[in-house]
């Protein structure tokens, strides 16, 4: 499992200040927080069973997060991309500022991009799409939600080839 999560969350993931979020999950035995940087240790973790969030960059310019645990998850053949927002997932716009915004359930990555939803930058999406990799996003601040997302129970949005 790779869970991406946003900047600002993973900043307080890796300074320990989401553990009550985390607690709530009750993911928090065997979770382990790596860097983007640290590929080796992330490889050592995934062999041994373990989960594994993202929460992180690459470090290099005109690559976002996004982009970053996106080619981090084609290369370990991840299962799904995990993006873990504010919101409940992807909206006709966006619900902090319009009330009248609606979810989407699921979308294929072409509506994503023609439609020029904000969900992350076209560079992952078309990355994702290119491996097929499924994307659920989710709102990572709602406590339970993303174990409800790994057992199985509808979360979320998925973007998928359709």
């Amino acid at each position: 499992l790779v869970v991406r999560v946003e900047r600002s969350v993973g900043r307080d993931l890796r300074a320990g200040l989401f553990s009550p979020v985390l607690e709530r999950t009750g993911l928090l035995d065997g979770l382990v927080v790596l860097g983007g940087d640290d590929f080796r240790a992330l490889l050592l973790v995934l062999r041994a069973g373990r989960v594994v969030i993202f929460a992180s960059g690459m470090g290099n310019p005109y690559f976002s997060t996004d982009t970053a645990a996106a080619l981090r998850a084609c290369e370990i053949s991840a299962d799904v991309f995990i993006k873990g927002t504010k919101v409940d997932g992807v909206f006709t716009g966006d619900p902090m500022k319009d009330a009248s915004a609606t979810r989407y359930d699921s979308l294929t990555y072409m509506d994503v991009l023609i439609q020029g939803l904000k969900v992350m930058d076209s560079t992952a999406v078309s990355l994702c799409m290119d491996n097929k990799l499924p994307i659920v996003v989710f709102n990572f601040t709602r406590p339970g939600e993303l174990k409800r997302l790994i057992l199985g129970e509808p979360v979320g949005t998925l973007v998928s080839e359709g």
